[in-house]
């Protein structure tokens, strides 16, 4: 197989996760968990240039992948349980997220799973696609 160019778009997602990784391992409230959390985003950001230009995907793919490793460089700055969402919403919107869908803990674990489905779909789709195409 041959190996492509990496778009300009793609190459931006790599650099913006990058970026992410060394601003949530700063003042990351359980530091000894930071490597653990951090780590396989930082093998992803590694290994992500070549193989993407070995095996290309869709720049809204690459997008996908990225919003999902950037939530989860989020959750990784506080741990999931402790994600500050119940105070950006009373900062941003003067609203308790919490009382008004009557949730007694916090839900950004959960919210990071559904995302994951559904960030997963297209680029799962598409190396399936290539997998068929290419046999």
């Amino acid at each position: 197989m041959t190996s492509h160019k990496l778009p300009l778009v793609q190459l931006g997602l790599v650099g913006l996760v990058a970026l992410s990784l060394p601003l949530s391992a700063w003042g990351a409230v359980y530091p000894p968990n930071t490597l653990l959390q951090l780590g396989p985003v930082l093998l992803t950001v590694l290994v992500a240039v070549p193989l993407l230009s070995r095996f290309p995907l869709s720049n809204t793919s690459v997008a996908c992948i990225a919003s999902f490793l950037l939530l989860h460089d989020l959750a990784a700055r506080w741990t999931y349980s402790d994600v500050r969402y119940e105070q950006w919403g009373e900062a941003i919107a003067g609203l308790s997220i919490d009382q008004t869908f009557g949730f007694t803990r916090n839900q950004f674990d959960r919210l990071v799973h559904f995302c994951f489905g559904l960030l997963a779909i297209r680029p799962v789709s598409e190396i399936a696609r290539h997998a068929i195409i290419s046999v």
